[in-house]
């Protein structure tokens, strides 16, 4: 089975660290598992340190701010797997992540639920002390008024982090859904990250930053207790 190997990022207590990713190629995923790409260009300065990142197209702010994460510090150089020279100075660095549970994206006559009223997820202490980050994956049921009739967990990489995530999306309010126009019910997917911030940043893996598809956009819930003297 033929396969590609590409840099990706961890982060853990105040460090970068590359790790590589074994992404299966298109013909060989499983049914319902999508491939997000991100494509970024860089220059390489006289003293041979990259430089100038841009982001020629993406699929995932979390994929591409990844890229971009590790030119910058030297992680990516011209003869790292999946970079091509484009010019005499500049470099194309493809990277590509595959998603379980991908569906279709929306088609164009649909517009998205907004949310208006969006409470935040408690980050769960037990997980904040272990050092334990992730995510959760919930489906949001919808009625043509944009109210929550129900909500699902698909997928979580902690119960704690599940619960949070359904406790506070319950009290979520939308604006509905429209189909040229009309307000409809509507079924979405919703990625809630869980990360630790402050001086013990520890970023979830990019398991639980990219969306699957039907997907609204992922929340950030970062985790940064203060100790009570």
């Amino acid at each position: 089975m033929p396969r590609w190997i590409f840099p990706l990022l961890l982060v853990g207590v105040g460090a970068i660290k590359a790790i590589a990713a074994d992404v299966i190629v298109t013909e060989s995923l499983p049914h319902q598992v999508g491939i997000r790409s991100a494509v970024i260009e860089f220059s390489i300065s006289e003293n041979a340190k990259a430089s100038n990142s841009r982001v020629v197209a993406t699929e995932s702010l979390a994929l591409s701010d990844l890229g971009q994460a590790l030119i910058k510090i030297g992680q990516i150089k011209p003869d790292s797997k999946g970079v091509t020279k484009v010019s005499e100075n500049t470099y194309r660095l493809t990277l590509s992540y595959p998603v379980g549970n991908d569906g279709a994206p929306f088609p164009p006559e649909v517009s998205l639920p907004v949310p208006i009223v969006r409470e935040a997820p408690v980050y769960p202490y037990y997980c904040y002390e272990r050092g334990i980050t992730g995510g959760a994956v919930l489906k949001l049921t919808l009625d043509e008024t944009g109210k929550i009739k129900k909500v699902e967990t698909l997928q979580a990489s902690d119960s704690g982090f599940a619960d949070s995530a359904s406790k506070a999306v319950k009290k979520w309010q939308f604006k509905p859904a429209t189909k040229n126009g009309v307000p409809i019910a509507f079924t979405v997917l919703q990625l809630l990250t869980f990360s630790i911030g402050g001086d013990h940043g520890k970023l979830a893996p990019l398991k639980w930053r990219i969306s699957p598809q039907p997907c609204l956009e992922a929340v950030s819930v970062e985790g940064n207790y203060i100790p009570i003297p």
